[in-house]
């Protein structure tokens, strides 16, 4: 078995795909399908194998453990390394972006921006996806009041 097909083999199993397993190391886009021309990294091959709790070695053996004794590995927060801080920060201050970007294209002043990102900070659902978009939310109409705060100062 190739090292592609079992990390197709170990997605399927985790029902997951590769390139969330992409996002999810912080490899780049379409990294993995590359190994099937080109060496990965050892580092690579590593953050794979501990992502979904097998050795290297039957990584590339292919020899896959069986469905049931299969686990995708999941740190807790406490544990996230120097290298998972910053790929969720990049993350964090894209979407923030993204949001600023749109609501102040929306928008025809900061003061309408800010009203409508704290609008935007109640959460619409239940579960994670609502916390952290009502979370990036709240950043967003605080860095908004900061720069109308800046602004005030300017003209004073």
């Amino acid at each position: 078995m190739s090292l592609i097909a079992a990390i197709k083999t170990l997605c399927e199993q985790t029902k997951t795909s590769i390139p969330r397993v992409e996002i999810e190391l912080g490899l780049g886009r379409g990294t993995i399908y590359t190994w099937a021309k080109s060496s990965p990294s050892i580092d690579n091959l590593k953050k794979v194998a501990n992502h979904f709790n097998v050795s290297v070695d039957s990584l590339l053996d292919g020899a896959l453990p069986k469905r049931g004794k299969l686990r995708k590995s999941r740190k807790p927060i406490s544990r996230l390394d120097s290298d998972d801080s910053r790929m969720l920060k990049k993350e964090f201050l894209r979407l923030v972006r993204n949001r600023s970007t749109l609501i102040r294209t929306l928008c025809n002043s900061d003061q309408e921006a800010l009203e409508l990102a704290q609008a935007g900070a109640i959460p619409k659902g239940e579960g994670i996806e609502a916390e952290m978009e009502s979370l990036l939310w709240r950043y967003v109409g605080y860095k908004i009041e900061l720069s109308l705060q800046d602004e005030s100062k300017d003209e004073e």
